[in-house]
């Protein structure tokens, strides 16, 4: 099955050429993990488009294994690539690294960030989940940089000290997002009478409200 992006140019970008998916060679020793994000790299291609072309010497593959991966996943016959012939193997060599590694050398200024995906999410009627897939980030990150919202145990505990049996947090602050509410109440609908739900409703009711107290 061939896959068409929809509403996408068929038409490389300047200075590249299409070539044949089947035809392209990764790199065997590719010490980039990437299996895990293959249906995330899909969900950006269906959403934008093949963009960022493969970087190829000859048919060998220099950078773009995980674009690769998710393109042969979803049938795409064709990609994009730029030939990179001029470099020499050892270039190419340390080029697979660095091309990884400078995702790292900037820091995110995070309150622009916020402002940023403030802005997209007024604009998806703060569907949580469709921005996750559009900014590269996950739905707990969005969520935690939106509501600022601990992710997980480490975020507390990295801002309360290690947690022990019956420790209480009082100054944690709990934000409940739009998403979550409206499909915690759907639940309510079909499961009308569940008393643990009941009692979880009040809850997450109080914290809207900002009237929960401390335990």
């Amino acid at each position: 099955m061939v896959v068409t992006i929809k509403s996408k140019s068929s038409k490389p970008p300047p200075g590249t050429t299409t070539i044949a998916t089947a035809k392209l060679k990764p790199y065997p020793n590719n010490p980039r993990d990437n299996d895990a994000a293959v249906d995330q790299m899909c969900a950006s291609i269906d959403e934008f488009g093949f963009c960022v072309p493969v970087l190829v010497k000859g048919l060998d593959v220099v950078d773009g294994h995980l674009r690769l991966k998710a393109a042969l996943k979803m049938g795409i016959a064709e990609v994009p690539v730029y030939d990179v012939s001029h470099m020499t193997a050892e270039q190419v060599k340390a080029f697979r690294i660095l091309v990884n590694r400078s995702v790292d050398w900037a820091d995110w200024d995070n309150a622009k960030l916020v402002d940023e995906l403030r802005s997209l999410a007024s604009g998806m009627d703060d569907d949580l989940a469709r921005l996750a897939n559009m900014s590269g980030f996950s739905a707990a990150e969005v969520n935690a940089l939106l509501y600022q919202a601990p992710m997980n145990l480490d975020d507390l505990e990295a801002q309360h000290g290690t947690h022990q049996d019956g420790d209480i947090w009082p100054e944690v602050k709990i934000s409940v997002s739009p998403e979550i509410k409206l499909r915690f109440d759907a639940i309510m609908e079909v499961m009308e009478g569940d008393t643990e739900l009941q009692r979880f409703s009040a809850l997450l009711d109080a914290v809207e409200a900002g009237t929960l107290q401390d335990a």
